[in-house]
């Protein structure tokens, strides 16, 4: 027996044995307190418990000398004896290896059986009776599908397959043939067909199917064990109905659905039942055409889990030569919008698996498709290869698959089938008879018409072998993607700018330069790929020389797809300069590329160019009488608000000069840099400001209960304000804003509710203006929300001086129908006091409605009182930040730590032109999002959380024999309709970027950590938005060379005690009055003979 335990809280101990030559986990016990810590809603007082395995079991049951693996999670369910505890399980994810009493690993192993599942297979039946003829015969290729919900409650898929040692039976008469088939030798899986034939009947069909089994089947992994049994029985299917006298055959897959929960799969089929031939089949009815049937797949959730990794394999359909193979997990990725609400959108994630159908078409041709078919879920994937003379590439993607609310909650219940399709790819390059592996993901977007699908991708991960163009000895070299290869150091360029008049040397730039290109991918996570610049390869594309601007272009990886431009200026003189030293600078970095290159895997803008653009840096001020010089490391941060990629260009050992070259070419005098130097880089928001002539005045309470005349109902139950903003042209200025009040005195105000929509409208006929709010009840989402807007006025003599273009009595109307404002429980009121609602109906005349001092209920009105009341955020007292705990993994261990503190303050522009501030304390008792990298040089991590995404960079540097580094960027990007940004202005892209990129905190050893307990505030933009950081104490470097913890501290100069000093001065102090004590007493003594003498 082997028993090992987690010394930290909670304690989890395991307990291996060893028995009949194999060894298994047999018990498992956790220890745990359950507090406010590590349970926030518990109560107040604290409870040590114990959980133990629900039932005594031999999980992992292994041969000696051999280890488990297994891709699949393993959940074990606990139960405990407090009533406190109402479940309770714990997962096993990913087991690359597990091995029990073993002196050294082995070599050997053993995998689970998800990772090694029979698939379906041609099968024969031919059934009697004992004793009398044949009732039932069968050919096919079957397999049942089953969902079920896990121990931890995720939905979950199995595929039993009929197979040719199944125990098959069957019962038979004149109107009845029963079919069982027992698909696991010891029946714990029980499959039985039912086929009719009533009386006076011509047809026989399938009527009913019932599948049994049991909860600890091998085919159930991680089911919950309280019930012993899964039955799930269907009826009245009417499948495969033939005549009396005729077989059943379809050559095409048919997909029946049983239950919501189990469907099957039949292919190839031919069968018979009631009144046989002595051998083979009647004459055969051939199956209709069918529309595939759709059928129960993943569920949605909001984080895509790592898809399992399969052995894939495409033969030839006609030599069966193998065509494709592979060793990776595929998944693909389903955006769409809810039917009742464009404005949410749903994800759902599909794991393809090898027990689909896999085939491949002639692959003697210089292009070949290899294709997935999921029959239980209705999805085919193809896959196209295409070939020249000395390498293979994938270069189209094609997913078709069956739309409906069976396998998307939220998608409309008829069937649709939806083709998407990505061509013209270049992806996965290989040198034929190779073959391609990555330890990075590769992902194609893939692209419909369908407008309630929005976005389609295909992630292909863990691949350790994918190669197309099988050689005919199976042979293949191992070919690595660009991001595993080792890249050669970056090396030294020296480039020359000619004078096109006297072809003389205008301008020199030299340095080893490094590129750092951060984008976010397909699946929106941040990525950076590292270009080591060759020097002596680069060529100049082009350079310039005038009085005033110099540039040089640099082909930087030889394709002419990747081009960086340097600008240096000089900036004219002003006034009276004669005095004053006339300085050039770098002033503008340009990098224009290609997003195909293979340097950008997985990049969103595949295919097109992308260009990032930055000027003003006013970078490396030189005297234009000097050359510039630097040997330390520089770092220019770059970005731009034409495109979400941002760069870095790292310089290093670096000259140049720009103007005022000498004839030789040779610099002059250098003006070196005083120290490391990184640029700021500011991103520009553009804030959208309402030209006032005067501030209209906010609309005034009013009461209301307002009933649907036609059933007598209450549709509409509040205390608000109501207000139209909008602009007009006068005779005299353009954009004037005004505004209208709406309330029971100048408006006939009515409603309609009927079903889930409630309608209040607002006519005020003497001023020509009408409104009307739209409430959606939306019972799957249990919420009630303002949906829709509609505005209609005419600009009269209520509009100060309009201009007469203007007032030519035609109606301006607006509206805006995807809103999903004031969100509400069922059965609630909404009630916001603190800030006013002012919701965007049209842009370009910036028309808004401003709804104040919100109560109000638009449905489940009873007695005409408000139910219980909902609050907004804004009225919410919001928490102090936390100190949150982070970490960056990679290859499997801790790599970098972060904990801190977090609270940021944003000034932002709200839609009525006013400045506004928000506090967002990085809160880690709700969820957050984590991610980041450790790199050589540069680290960064992120934590997103509401919307509102915290981004840190760290830079690695030498300062001389030894490294140190320190965060240089933090830049906090949030969306426009957080909650935190109550009445944003419009911005088109919907996102806000604050940063600070010229940064040098919180500089430590590389191998040390960095501690401050004090608060540290970064401006951002260097406008009124800051971030402070407080209990800091982090380590982006060399954790993982510490077992994932902190390396030793070094503390900030303000965390330094104060009692030191002071011991100090008091010692000092003491010292000096010792001495004038010691002083005046030798001189009293000295002066005492002379007294006795006189």
């Amino acid at each position: 027996m082997i028993q090992f335990f987690s010394a930290s809280s909670p304690n989890v101990q395991f307990t291996f044995e060893s028995v009949d030559g194999s060894f298994a986990l047999t018990k498992l016990m956790v220890n745990l307190t359950i507090n406010k810590t590590l349970f926030p809603k518990a109560d107040n007082v604290e409870e040590n418990i114990n959980l133990t395995m629900t039932k005594a079991t031999n999980v992992f049951k292994t041969p000696l000398k051999t280890f488990y693996k297994c891709s699949q999670d393993t959940q074990i369910e606990l139960e405990s004896s407090s009533t406190n505890v109402t479940s309770a399980s714990l997962q096993f994810v990913n087991i690359q290896k597990l091995e029990a009493f073993a002196n050294k690993p082995s070599e050997k192993m053993t995998t689970c059986f998800h990772d090694n599942m029979h698939t379906a297979q041609s099968t024969s039946w031919d059934l009697s009776e004992p004793n009398d003829d044949s009732c039932f015969r069968m050919n096919t290729t079957a397999s049942f599908t089953l969902v079920y919900t896990n121990i931890i409650g995720n939905s979950m898929t199995t595929n039993i397959p009929l197979l040719s040692d199944a125990n098959a039976t069957a019962t038979c008469d004149d109107t009845t043939v029963n079919v069982t088939f027992g698909l696991e030798k010891d029946q714990s899986v029980v499959a039985k067909l039912y086929f009719v034939s009533k009386k006076q009947s011509s047809n026989y069909y399938l009527d009913a199917a019932t599948l049994t089994m049991d909860t600890t089947s091998r085919y159930l992994p991680n089911h919950p064990i309280k019930s012993t049994k899964v039955v799930e029985n269907g009826t009245k299917l009417e499948v495969f109905k033939t005549s009396i006298d005729s077989s059943f055959e379809c050559d095409a897959p048919l997909n029946i659905s049983i239950t919501s929960h189990l469907s099957a799969m039949f292919n190839m089929t031919n069968l018979q039942a009631f009144r046989l031939p002595n051998s083979g089949f009647s004459k055969g009815s051939k199956c209709p055409e069918m529309l595939p049937t759709p059928m129960p797949g993943t569920t949605p959730h909001p984080d895509p889990l790592q898809p399992p990794t399969y052995h894939w394999e495409g033969l030839d359909s006609n030599n069966k030569k193998m065509c494709f193979r592979a060793i990776a997990g595929i998944q693909l990725r389903v955006s769409y919008v809810n039917t009742a609400n464009v404005n949410q959108s749903y994800d759902t994630w599909f794991d393809m698996n090898n027990s689909s159908i896999t085939q491949a078409t002639d692959c003697s041709k210089n292009s070949f498709n290899f294709s997935i078919i999921d029959e239980n879920r209705n999805q085919n994937l193809t896959l196209t290869f295409n070939k020249n003379n000395s390498s293979v590439s994938l270069t189209s993607v094609q997913y078709d698959f069956v739309f409906s609310n069976d396998t998307f909650a939220m998608a409309p219940s008829k069937p649709v089938v939806i083709n998407t399709r990505s061509t013209d790819l270049m992806i996965m390059p290989t040198k034929l008879g190779n073959s391609y592996s990555c330890s990075i993901e590769t992902q194609v977007s893939l692209l419909t018409n369908n407008t309630q699908v929005s976005d389609i991708f295909m992630r292909i991960t863990d691949v350790t072998m994918f190669q197309a163009y099988v050689p005919a000895d199976n042979s293949s070299k191992d070919e690595v993607c660009f991001h595993d290869t080792k890249k050669s150091p970056a090396s030294s360029g020296d480039w020359a700018v000619k004078d096109v008049k006297t072809n003389m040397t205008c301008a020199r730039f030299k340095s080893t330069l490094q590129l750092k290109i951060m984008y976010l991918d397909i699946s929106q996570k941040m990525q950076i790929s590292t270009i080591n610049v060759n020097g002596s390869g680069v060529t100049m594309l082009a350079g310039s020389c005038s009085s005033n601007v110099t540039s040089i272009t640099l082909d930087v990886d030889g394709t002419k797809l990747m081009n960086l431009t340097l600008s240096f200026v000089k900036p004219k003189p002003v006034g009276n300069t004669e005095s004053d030293v006339v300085k050039y600078m770098l002033d503008e970095v340009t990098l224009s590329y290609k997003t195909n290159l293979w340097y950008l895997q997985n990049h969103p803008e595949y295919g097109k160019t992308v260009t990032i653009k930055h000027g003003g840096l006013m970078f490396g001020a030189t005297p234009v009488t000097n050359s510039f010089r630097c040997d330390l490391q520089q770092t220019v941060f770059v970005n731009s608000n034409t495109t979400k990629d941002m760069l870095l260009v790292m310089m290093k050992d670096t000259q140049w000069e720009a103007f005022g070259m000498n004839k030789s070419g040779d610099f002059n005098d250098a003006n070196f840099c005083d120290a490391e130097v990184t640029t700021p880089a500011s991103v520009t928001t553009p804030m959208v400001t309402t030209n006032a002539p005067y501030q209209p005045v906010d609309p005034s309470l009013h009461s209301y209960k307002v009933v649907d005349s036609k059933n007598n109902k209450t549709c509409f139950l509040a205390t608000i304000g109501v207000q139209m903003r909008t602009t007009y042209n006068t005779i005299n200025q353009s954009g004037v804003e005004i505004g209208f009040n709406f309330n029971s005195n100048n408006s006939v105000v009515s409603a309609t509710c009927e079903g889930e929509t409630s309608i209040v409208m607002f006519n005020n006929s003497k001023m020509q203006q009408f409104l009307s709010l739209t409430f959606t009840r939306n019972i799957k989402l249990n919420q009630t929300y303002l949906s829709g807007i509609n505005v209609q006025y005419n600009v009269t003599n209520n509009f100060p001086n309009a201009n007469a273009s203007e007032k030519n009595g035609n109606p301006y109307m607006y509206s805006v129908n995807d809103l999903t404002e004031m969100s509400t429980p069922l059965k609630h009121s909404y009630t916001c006091q603190t800030v006013e609602n002012d919701i965007l109906v049209n842009a370009t005349s910036n028309v808004i409605v401003r709804i104040t001092g919100v109560q109000l209920q638009a449905f489940d009105i009873q007695q005409n009182k408000f139910s219980t009341p909902q609050k907004c955020f804004s009225d919410e007292v919001l928490p102090e930040a936390n100190v949150g705990n982070w970490t960056v993994i990679a290859n499997k261990s801790i790599c970098s730590m972060y904990m801190f503190s977090a609270t940021a303050n944003i000034t932002y522009v709200n839609l009525l032109g006013k400045r506004t501030n928000t506090r967002i304390p990085l809160d880690n008792s709700t969820k957050t999002v984590v991610g980041g990298e450790c790199g050589n040089q540069i680290s960064y991590f992120w934590v997103q959380m509401e919307q509102v995404t915290f981004n840190f960079f760290f830079n690695r540097t030498s300062l001389g024999p030894k490294f140190n580094y320190y965060l240089f960027d933090v830049h906090i990007q949030y969306n426009t309709n957080s909650k935190y940004f109550p009445n944003h202005a419009y911005d088109s892209d919907g996102k806000v970027t604050v940063a600070n990129s010229s940064l040098h905190l919180f500089q430590s050893d590389q191998d040390h950590s960095y501690k401050c307990t004090t608060t540290t505030k970064v401006l951002l933009n260097e406008t009124q938005c800051y971030v402070s950081l407080a209990n800091v104490q982090l380590q982006p470097y060399g954790v993982d060379k510490n077992h994932g913890l902190f390396s030793t501290a070094d503390d900030c100069k303000s965390d330094l005690s104060p009692i030191i000093p002071i011991i100090v001065g008091s010692v000092l102090a003491g010292l000096i009055l010792l001495v004038v004590v010691a002083y005046f007493i030798g001189r009293s003594r000295s002066r005492k003979p002379e007294y006795e003498t006189i």
